[in-house]
């Protein structure tokens, strides 16, 4: 995998983001660096993508952006001219994974079968985007179709009705990179809004206490390790687990305690008590 891939890998977790207004880009930004997650792929599914990108790129150059739903070459364009570091899409197309291997974009395509992997493998792709994951028959079918390529060391990125239970699941298979979700970050709308609004909203806090999520299948030891839960943010808790597992291989923890943050309503910024490392946005 190249040093990008490498980097996501490492971290085991990519929100994967659909944002409707250019003007959200940062308070989510804010948001996923302060909670340790430094990487978002920023969904080709709106019109606002690529200003989302650029601005990302301009006011938080530290997080690690790419460009999520590449279908078309204008949409790769305009994602490497937006400043994305990585690309994924949902589907399979040689004259994409071509294009962005000519402008040197790493890039991930969709693969769900083995004559699609084969294919990609001809390509030279060695990270693929494992899609619709959860449809496709789960962690045992991917499992299933990497076993024959296991010796090219082919890596995937499942995505697609993964959720926060499913996710250890999918981190203890050796050919998963890291899994990506919309479940990190969620669209929220309201009957108010004029348009669509594309704001992360949190899962509830009850629901990441005490979750680690490893890369390994040294994960359900960790899990349990003591002093996890004293832990006072998602950044906290990954050093936490990392020292635990020093010596193993790479872990991400994942489930902090409440945390304060900031989301916007409106135009407004006021402080928060959500989980770490997540943002919302509350209709004006």
């Amino acid at each position: 995998m190249t040093d990008i891939f490498d980097t996501i890998a490492a971290i085991g977790v990519v929100p994967v983001i659909a944002i409707e207004r250019a003007a959200d880009a940062v308070p989510l930004a804010d948001a996923l660096l302060e909670g340790g997650l430094p990487v978002a792929e920023i969904t080709f599914r709106t019109e606002a993508a690529a200003e989302v990108l650029a601005t990302l790129r301009d006011k938080r150059p530290q997080l690690l952006i790419g460009a999520g739903t590449v279908l078309t070459e204008e949409a790769l364009q305009a994602a490497i001219m937006a400043g994305a570091r990585f690309g994924l899409a949902p589907g399979f197309d040689p004259a994409i994974v071509t294009a962005a291997q000519a402008h040197g974009l790493p890039f991930a395509p969709g693969v769900m079968t083995p004559s699609e992997l084969s294919a990609a493998l001809r390509l030279g792709v060695r990270l693929a985007k494992f899609f619709p994951a959860g449809a496709a028959g789960g962690p045992k079918f991917l499992e299933a179709i990497a076993a024959p390529f296991a010796h090219l060391h082919a890596r995937f990125v499942p995505t697609g009705g993964i959720s926060l239970e499913t996710m250890p699941d999918w981190l203890k298979l050796r050919s998963v990179a890291a899994v990506g979700g919309t479940w990190i970050a969620r669209t929220t709308t309201s009957a108010r809004d004029t348009g669509p609004r594309s704001p992360p909203a949190p899962a509830p806090p009850s629901a990441w206490r005490g979750r680690v999520a490893s890369a390994r299948p040294n994960a359900r030891r960790l899990s349990s390790a003591p002093g996890l839960a004293g832990c006072r943010t998602l950044r906290q808790q990954l050093q936490h687990v990392q020292r635990l597992a020093r010596g193993h291989e790479q872990v991400v923890a994942l489930g902090p305690p409440k945390a304060t943050l900031a989301h916007t309503s409106g135009s407004r910024i006021r402080p928060s008590s959500l989980p770490c490392g997540f943002h919302t946005v509350t209709p004006a």
